[in-house]
């Protein structure tokens, strides 16, 4: 893969690094890596490190089907109005690529950060967990503000993946066979 932020590869990792980004600023939970990763295993044991793991897991299956079928869509797009594509078609198409994905990314990354992250609220004196699972936090966000909660945070997705997958594809397919 790309190596992005979510991908199931990434566990446990992936969980340290949210919870240390999205600890309170003024009241930090954890004093840093190391700590954070010795109060995720005494707190929550294994499990701890793979919060959040089921939304990716599951959301690449989509994700990927979506990256080569829009890739493909678009590329034969741009074919019918040109024979020969340029490096700058491929970027192009790449793009369109980007914003495709996006659309599945950016409630995967939603629902696996709410789940990774709900640790601050028992921090705090909450007593019991917020979402049960991937699956719970998705219908809970769902629920309590429709489409536009799922979809928070998909302009910094967009900003993210259309440079990327334009330079992705780009790269990747402008090299001849």
């Amino acid at each position: 893969g790309r190596g992005r932020t979510g991908r199931p590869g990434r566990h446990p990792f992936d969980t340290i690094k949210v919870r240390l980004q999205t600890q309170p600023v003024l009241a930090p939970v954890y004093g840093g890596f190391g700590d954070c990763i010795r109060q995720t295993w005494s707190m929550e044991g294994a499990s701890g490190f793979y919060r959040g793991l089921t939304s990716p897991l599951c959301g690449m299956l989509v994700f990927n089907a979506v990256q080569f079928m829009a890739y493909g869509q678009a590329r034969d797009w741009v074919q019918t109005r040109k024979h020969d594509l340029q490096l700058t078609d491929y970027i192009a198409c790449g793009a369109w690529t980007g914003v495709a994905v996006s659309a599945v990314e950016s409630p995967m990354d939603l629902v696996k950060s709410q789940v990774q992250v709900q640790v601050f609220k028992r921090s705090s004196g909450v007593n019991a967990l917020y979402f049960t699972s991937a699956l719970d936090a998705g219908n809970q966000i769902w629920n309590l503000t429709g489409l536009r909660g799922i979809y928070q945070g998909l302009g910094a997705t967009l900003l993210r993946n259309v440079p990327a997958v334009s330079l992705y594809f780009g790269t990747e397919q402008s090299y001849p066979p």
